[in-house]
């Protein structure tokens, strides 16, 4: 494949190089779910090339291009150079993007980026108060909820129906049908995936990537999720907001985040679960499912269910029958044989 990215870069030069801009190197980096990048060197300069290895529509992955030309101007991620969306050259749709230096969060321990915290709140702050209007075609609070639907389906096909798990899921839509109704979004335009890898540090400053589910989405969902994903303590997260809020002036987020804290907890686990189901039956993209790593799922869904406990809406008694029978799931499903 680098091969192929370099005689690409060389003999059709879709970036219109420099005079005398010459490749130095190539090499692989990240692997989501739903791409694959690489970082091109240059004598002159730093590139990525991301590949969709998902081959979404042509609108969609157009779309996601688009994102970044709309936020290029707020410097909070990289800038789109160049979209290939006629698979001549490869078989994947693909877009070059300017390099941006720095680590994500992920690979770093706690200690590297709390004391920073705050700088995130700030950063948030700038993009929900942009005065962006965009309506993401593939990503937004009503396809969320009909996903989630779908995930509960998947999970219901897998497990007992008189057991924990199933009444689990029935609990989760019967509260969904009675909150949802309350519940009064405040739509800005926000970035849609705020966790771990999707943020880099560089000298104490933080951007962020992978901004395809992008759009007008309400900010309390964007916090709900980005809290979750960073465990935030209650004292990070009061700090958090006391300066989020002196950038938005945002009256009702603490009553919606009541709302999308409860969402936000049921997605999470029933969107790990179902991707623990997909790397234990093979269902996914064949390179991504190679570096899958089942363990860290089920553990990163373990932590998600803890949230759902915490909401109290369970007694001690079926927490520890749950507990007792995804335990057993787990030792079924660790061997990587199909239910």
């Amino acid at each position: 494949m680098i091969y192929r990215i370099r005689t690409h870069l060389e003999k059709i030069d879709p970036l219109k190089f420099k005079p005398k801009e010459k490749v130095i190197s190539i090499k692989k980096l990240s692997r989501g779910e739903s791409n694959t990048n690489y970082l091109i060197k240059t004598d002159k300069s730093k590139y990525v090339i991301r590949f969709d290895i998902l081959n979404k529509t042509c609108s969609e992955f157009k779309q996601e291009f688009l994102i970044l030309k709309k936020i290029e101007k707020l410097n909070l991620g990289s800038k789109p150079l160049f979209l290939d969306v006629s698979k001549k050259y490869f078989k994947e749709n693909f877009m070059i993007l300017s390099y941006l230096n720095g680590i994500s969060l992920d690979k770093l321990s706690k200690k590297k980026y709390n004391s920073n915290l705050n700088k995130i709140a700030t950063l948030l702050g700038n993009l929900h108060n942009t005065k962006l209007d965009f309506k993401n075609k593939y990503f937004s609070f009503k396809k969320l909820v009909m996903e989630n639907r779908i995930n509960i389906k998947k999970i219901k096909k897998q497990v007992n129906k008189n057991g924990n798990l199933f009444q689990l899921c029935d609990t989760y839509s019967k509260h969904l049908k009675i909150l949802i109704k309350d519940y009064k979004p405040k739509l800005k335009f926000c970035h849609g995936d705020v966790c771990l890898p999707n943020i880099l540090i560089n000298k104490g400053e933080f951007f962020l990537i992978d901004w395809e589910s992008a759009g007008n989405l309400d900010p309390a969902l964007e916090l709900s999720l980005h809290f979750y994903e960073f465990n935030y303590s209650s004292s990070q997260k009061n700090s958090f907001l006391k300066k989020y809020l002196k950038l938005t002036k945002d009256k009702t987020l603490k009553e919606r985040m009541e709302f999308t804290d409860f969402y936000m907890a049921f997605s999470g686990y029933f969107d790990v679960l179902v991707g623990c189901f997909n790397i234990v039956n093979k269902i996914g993209h064949k390179k991504y499912l190679e570096s899958a790593n089942f363990k860290e799922y089920w553990n990163w869904g373990n932590y998600y269910l803890g949230l759902i406990f915490k909401l109290e809406l369970f007694d001690k008694t079926f927490e520890e029958k749950l507990k007792k029978e995804l335990k057993e799931m787990y030792n079924k499903l660790k061997k990587y044989k199909k239910l």
